[in-house]
């Protein structure tokens, strides 16, 4: 969401100070301390002391160097779940890079329509596509930014706010609208909240009505501080309850088409990214299932897979040239990278395919 900016702090150069290579390649200084920066590398730097972003930091840190156009992405990305996808391809990167060394490539490209990673072995060319999709983003959305948002407002003050949600919705993710929508009532919550906190005195309270129908969100403004750096935000949110697995319980042939999924991966393999088929080569759609509420593990369930591969294969058999891609691999992408059964658009190769996931390092959990 790029309309969140984050503040330049004494925290912010304090952690930098801690990642060289992080350092060298966005320059900041104590010079900058005050200025608004839109990139999340800021807002990560910014929460280096919890353990799960010092752990991140580290790790872009440790392996930035080998990411080529991936790592260049990570540090100036402005978007939060763009983030999380560039960073799914540097975890198979680092995956593959340390299986294979040299032989490995991130793809030095500005083209959308390329893949992501190139890997050269015994006369064979890997082509690898790494596709991070997910669900409920209005919900997500509205998650991830809204904590972010209150902790960042554009004023000159601190504060200790504590905020509780109440939901008529038991259900209430799969209520939300479109993440389009969630970003605009974001950007108008920020608004009206910095208008109020500008009048508000310590202990006043404003109840205003979330993004769907039957959430309602209570503001404490516990405190006031003069410092700007001085800013707690603690949240209580309703329970919520989804899961992407549903959508693979039952896949009828008539409704495959427009299950939600289905358009997902139908749009994917339109795109083609890495290219027509051609002899030697291999291309590989990795699809990562890391931002949802499922792992790639279901899939080893044989009815689940077996719904994945009828959607995966439905869409593709009407994409000329059909196969879009040799294999279809579902997967976890993270510091520990979790392959399951792989699926076969080359029926005819198949022996061979296997055998070559094998070398690659494709192996099933």
């Amino acid at each position: 969401m790029k309309d969140i900016k984050y503040r330049i702090n004494k925290t912010t150069i304090e952690s930098l100070n801690q990642f060289e290579w992080i350092k060298n390649k966005i320059s900041l200084s104590y010079s900058d301390f005050g200025i608004y920066d839109e990139r999340e590398i800021i807002n990560l730097l910014n929460n280096c002391h919890l353990d799960h972003i010092r752990k991140l930091l580290n790790y872009i840190n440790e392996y930035g160097k080998i990411g080529g156009e991936i790592s260049k992405k990570i540090l100036s990305c402005n978007d939060s779940f763009d983030v999380s996808r560039y960073l799914a391809e540097l975890y198979l990167l680092v995956y593959l890079y340390e299986h294979h060394g040299k032989f490995v490539e991130p793809i030095e490209t500005t083209n959308k329509k390329s893949h992501d990673i190139t890997v050269k072995l015994n006369n064979a060319e890997y082509k690898i596509e790494i596709y991070t999709p997910g669900d409920f983003y209005g919900y997500i959305i509205f998650k991830r930014y809204f904590t972010a948002l209150l902790s960042n407002l554009p004023i000159d003050i601190g504060y200790k706010m504590s905020i509780i949600m109440t939901s008529e919705n038991l259900y209430h993710p799969n209520h939300f609208s479109r993440q389009e929508e969630s970003k605009k009532w974001l950007l108008d919550f920020q608004e009206k909240i910095i208008h109020w906190i500008n009048k508000a005195k310590r202990n006043d309270t404003i109840e205003i009505s979330g993004p769907i129908q039957g959430l309602k969100i209570h503001i404490t403004l516990n405190e006031i501080f003069n410092s700007w750096e001085n800013r707690i935000i603690t949240v209580v949110g309703p329970t919520s309850s989804v899961s992407t697995r549903l959508f693979f319980e039952h896949v009828k042939d008539d409704i495959i088409s427009k299950h939600s999924w289905g358009l997902k991966i139908k749009e994917k393999l339109k795109k083609q990214q890495a290219g027509p088929a051609s002899q030697g080569v291999i291309r590989i759609l990795i699809i990562n299932f890391i931002l949802n509420d499922i792992s790639c593990t279901l899939f080893n369930d044989k009815k689940y897979f077996q719904n994945l591969r009828k959607i995966i294969r439905y869409h593709a058999e009407k994409i000329k040239p059909y196969p879009p891609f040799e294999i279809i691999i579902p997967s976890d992408l993270d510091y520990i990278c979790k392959f399951s059964n792989p699926i076969i658009l080359d029926y005819l190769s198949k022996d061979n395919l296997l055998k070559n996931l094998t070398e690659l390092g494709f192996n099933k959990i």
